[in-house]
């Protein structure tokens, strides 16, 4: 996971094996992350279940930054397997963030970490008038009912955890914990699945 905080903060250039830079290619990477996830330890239901969390993520980089990224278009997906160690999932985009998407949609003002809350809370979407909002509610239902997940949500100053946060390792929360420290815009997800 160490590649995708470095790509997040701007500090390494994208890694062709981890950057989407379009929706097709980020498609292609979550099959390939699927046909991993098939062959490991997990069974098929989690295999589904994570195959679709990602696809959801990875949607979202695309769908909600049309024309408001923040350096490269597109997405970094990441997949570490180790064994006797939670399987970790990443995905990131340097897009707008979640309070910009938010903003035309909520009328008072926001703040990273009340976008975030409602993003995951309530069925509000930044693409008005489209009537969707449905993307990070079902990503939480998926996390809150498998007892062995969690997620770790960032954008800008705002930090979301969703699930049993001791599955999260130290080194990760310790990561999320040094970004919110910068200001960087995007969203940033890592799902730890034991």
């Amino acid at each position: 996971m160490d590649n995708l905080f470095e790509w997040y903060l701007n500090q390494s250039p994208p890694d062709a094996s981890s950057f989407c830079k379009t929706r097709d290619v980020a498609k292609a990477r979550i099959e390939k992350f699927k046909s991993r996830l098939d062959k490991s330890k997990l069974s098929v239901a989690d295999s589904a279940l994570i195959t679709a969390l990602l696809g959801e993520l990875a949607n979202n980089a695309f769908d909600h930054n049309l024309g408001q990224w923040h350096g490269e278009t597109g997405c970094f997906l990441a997949l570490t397997e180790q064994p006797s160690k939670p399987l970790l999932i990443g995905v990131a985009d340097r897009g707008q963030g979640i309070r910009s998407s938010l903003k035309y949609v909520v009328k008072e003002k926001l703040t990273d970490q009340v976008a975030l809350n409602i993003a995951f809370n309530q069925v509000l979407s930044g693409r008005k008038p489209e009537k969707r909002g449905n993307g990070l509610k079902f990503v939480k239902s998926i996390i809150l009912n498998n007892k062995n997940a969690s997620i770790l949500a960032l954008t800008k100053k705002g930090k979301v955890i969703i699930g049993d946060p001791k599955i999260i390792p130290k080194n990760i929360a310790a990561k999320a914990d040094a970004v919110l420290k910068k200001d960087i815009s995007g969203t940033l997800f890592v799902i730890c699945w034991s």
